[in-house]
């Protein structure tokens, strides 16, 4: 049976929620952004900006479909449903994170929300989303397998061979590009020749579609509808998020030159002098995704100011308390660092 009906509308309820997740990944990525270099090492990939996408895709999707995610995981957990205090306890290499400490930064995955691999190297989850769409076909129950990449996979043999299998076999898979170079548009960065991805990919004969990725209802529409045709046998689908990526890429050291999320700023924006005024590099406040949707939520009469404002303490309550149990926990004991490995 196909269909082409078009998903229901989110409710306000609804769109609250996505709210409320959305600014659950951001307030653990300036926690995240405050802990590098000091609470653990290395260097990590932020997600801020990127937020609506994910939370609107894994909305459109069952518990029990199939989730690949990137280098950039801790918002496609957290928007699934993750614990931020596991992703915490992991960046730290504590033993109660996701791999017990050893995945870090670039490998957080949780089966029990079926997410079950995630791949640092740039698209590297695609095939495997495609083995898990031919899986589910062979199944037939009815469940789909989304992957997350950001366009530079675009550019990757994987990427090909993936899209071009899905569409041969009519797999249920959707392929979601966060294209976080879309926001100023400069295809060119990303070593592509066209301004139009999602023309370049309906290439394979696919559906392909290009959506704004700080509209989180355009991309829960977008992406509910490929599910709808995966869902009915159809195949799968490219959906192009054009994304807002805040003004850092990967850290090794603390703080964020995009600043913490002031949320009064929907509505009041700071004078320039402010003393206290935190000072993000110029033209982020004009295109972070987040205050427009709480403005947006106050306009529609989802929320008030004042239920915003005790949201918001709440998420950040959340995200404290899961920090200081992260720097709290002791280590795993050095007998420990050979179980679970396999290679």
């Amino acid at each position: 049976m196909q269909t082409n009906a078009r998903p229901a509308p989110l409710a306000a309820d609804q769109l609250v929620e996505l709210f409320r997740r959305a600014l659950l990944i951001r307030r653990v990525e300036e926690q995240v952004a405050e802990m590098i270099g000091v609470d653990f090492p290395g260097s990590t990939h932020f997600y801020i900006g990127q937020e609506l996408t994910a939370v609107a895709a894994c909305a459109a999707l069952e518990p029990d479909d199939w989730v690949f995610t990137t280098h950039r995981n801790r918002g496609h957990v957290l928007a699934r449903g993750g614990d931020p205090g596991r992703l915490l306890l992991e960046l730290l290499g504590k033993e109660g994170g996701y791999a017990r400490g050893k995945a870090g930064s670039f490998h957080i995955a949780d089966p029990d929300l079926n997410m079950p691999v995630a791949s640092a190297m740039v698209a590297g989850s695609l095939p495997v989303a495609v083995g898990a769409a031919l899986g589910a076909k062979l199944e037939r129950r009815g469940r789909v397998a989304l992957t997350f990449f950001g366009d530079g996979a675009i550019n990757e043999g994987g990427f090909h061979e993936a899209v071009n299998l899905a569409a041969l076999w009519t797999l249920p898979v959707i392929f979601l590009c966060e294209n976080n170079d879309a926001v100023p548009y400069n295809p060119i960065a990303s070593g592509l020749a066209t301004r139009d991805v999602a023309a370049y990919v309906a290439g394979y004969n696919l559906p392909s579609v290009a959506v704004d990725g700080s509209d989180v209802e355009a991309v829960y529409a977008a992406v509910a509808e490929a599910v709808a045709r995966g869902r009915d046998g159809q195949g799968p689908s490219f959906v192009e998020s054009r994304t807002h990526k805040g003004p850092i890429n990967q850290s090794v050291r603390p703080g964020l030159p995009c600043g913490t999320l002031d949320l009064a700023e929907a509505w009041e924006p700071r004078a320039e002098d402010d003393p206290l005024r935190e000072r993000p590099l110029p033209g982020w406040r004009d295109v972070d995704p987040l205050p427009r949707l709480a403005r947006a939520l106050v306009e529609r009469g989802a929320l008030d100011r004042a239920r915003l404002a005790a949201l918001n303490e709440a998420v950040q309550r959340t995200v404290r308390e899961a920090a200081a149990a992260a720097r709290a926990a002791p280590y795993p004991p050095l007998a420990s660092a050979l179980e679970d490995v396999y290679a």
